[in-house]
């Protein structure tokens, strides 16, 4: 009896350390609510706006994975946390699919003007006034 109980406790030792570990979310990260940073969720507009909100500077960071680069495949940055689309062509990134294409197909300079109006279009898809 003694070897069972032995047995017994050696195989429920060797299942714990065997299973595999549950991925785990770094400290900040993007999730439904905006961006997550520590106990705070940060709203989208504030993730890649130009200003560090999170300890860690994540909001604003460049890395793969990070607030301005959520998107890395897209070669733009992610500017309120949503995924821009670059234009081949002129290498400007915009907020819609529809506009890079048709950035691509154009022959004129260009596009600076921002959905809607008053702000100024930087080449990497950036509205500043």
């Amino acid at each position: 009896m003694g070897s069972t109980i032995t047995l017994t406790q050696t195989t429920l030792l060797l299942v714990i350390c065997l299973s595999p570990a549950q991925p785990s979310l770094p400290l900040s990260h993007l999730a439904s609510c905006g961006w997550v940073c520590g106990q705070e969720c940060m709203v989208h507009r504030m993730i890649c706006d130009g200003y560090e909100q999170c300890d860690d500077n994540s909001d604003e960071g460049k890395e793969s994975g990070q607030g301005c680069n959520l998107y890395p495949d897209s070669g733009c940055y992610s500017y309120k946390g949503r995924e821009h689309f670059k234009c081949k062509r002129s290498g400007e990134c915009f907020v819609s699919q529809r506009k890079a294409a048709m950035c691509e197909v154009s022959t004129g300079p260009p596009i600076r003007e921002c959905e809607g109006g008053g702000m100024w279009k930087c080449l990497d898809g950036r509205c500043v006034e």
